[in-house]
């Protein structure tokens, strides 16, 4: 895969691309991978590698990876992202995007459809179906943990690690995945300095929201999300998708591997047969 910027709303975004961004035909479909979050475009480079698409574009996303962080005073919400999706697809002037997303990814790949639905023909979901919810009597409750959060990150000093093998396992055994599968993804979104290795990530990111949508709120989204759609499941990945599933998937085409959460990483090939067919429309 090429190294590539990617042009998005007055950020320069770190990606890698099949091609150069200057060949890609617009009048072509283009497969756009969005990673989870946390992750970077690592996560779904294997996946994209066995894609059989000419078109391919794997994202950093803001705050993630070595794309760029969001200015002073902005921070990081899924409605934000999925407009900057939208943004890149204008900017670039693309009629038929096909979103590949895992996790977070997935969750922005929808709202993103709902955007620009004459644009973006099919989601590819992996691990991830409908959005977050709030309970709407939480509302105030989340707004006043979002504002003490921010507060608290004021006087947050950037962690420094001395071993990066250290950082590595602890990734590894949060998400229940082999430390060499993971470890691309942590490399680069880590960067060693003279104070030892340090993460590249936008320290917002891990903020919470303020706001999310309610269930109501997105009963109205989902009923409007036409695009074609398929879902990948690991058979021991987040098994809270099964409420989304219940409640919006009575069509939903399913696909379970076995694997966990990363399960395009632990099963690329696997995963890249059903990608590949879904592009045909053969699944």
């Amino acid at each position: 895969m090429l190294e590539v910027t990617v042009q998005c709303a007055g950020l320069e975004l770190s990606a890698q691309s099949s091609k150069a961004l200057s060949d890609f035909d617009a009048e072509q479909p283009v497969v756009l991978f969005l990673h989870g979050w946390l992750d970077n475009s690592e996560s779904l480079v294997p996946l994209a590698k066995q894609c059989d698409a000419e078109q391919l574009l794997v994202l950093d996303l803001p705050g993630h990876g070595k794309s760029q962080h969001r200015n002073e005073g902005a921070y990081y919400y899924f409605s934000e992202w999925a407009l900057d999706i939208a943004a890149i697809i204008e900017h670039y002037k693309w009629h038929n995007v096909i979103l590949v997303g895992h996790s977070m990814g997935g969750f922005i790949a929808q709202l993103a459809a709902l955007a620009q639905p004459e644009k973006i023909s099919a989601l590819f979901l992996i691990e991830a179906f409908g959005l977050l919810t709030y309970k709407e009597e939480e509302t105030t409750d989340k707004l006043r943990q979002a504002w003490e959060s921010r507060l608290a990150l004021k006087h947050k000093e950037a962690p420094a690690y001395a071993s990066f093998d250290r950082v590595l396992k602890a990734r590894a055994e949060r998400g229940d995945i082999a430390a060499e599968t993971i470890e691309p993804v942590v490399l680069r979104n880590m960067m060693e300095t003279s104070k030892g290795w340090q993460w590249r990530i936008d320290p917002r990111v891990r903020l919470g929201s303020p706001f999310r949508y309610s269930l109501s709120q997105v009963d109205n989204l989902m009923s409007n999300l036409k695009c074609r759609l398929v879902l990948i499941r690991g058979s021991k990945g987040f098994q809270d998708i099964d409420q989304a599933v219940n409640r919006w998937g009575q069509n939903l085409h399913i696909k379970v591997i076995e694997g966990g959460h990363h399960v395009h990483l632990e099963q690329p090939a696997k995963v890249a047969m059903h990608l590949n067919a879904f592009i045909l429309h053969k699944n």
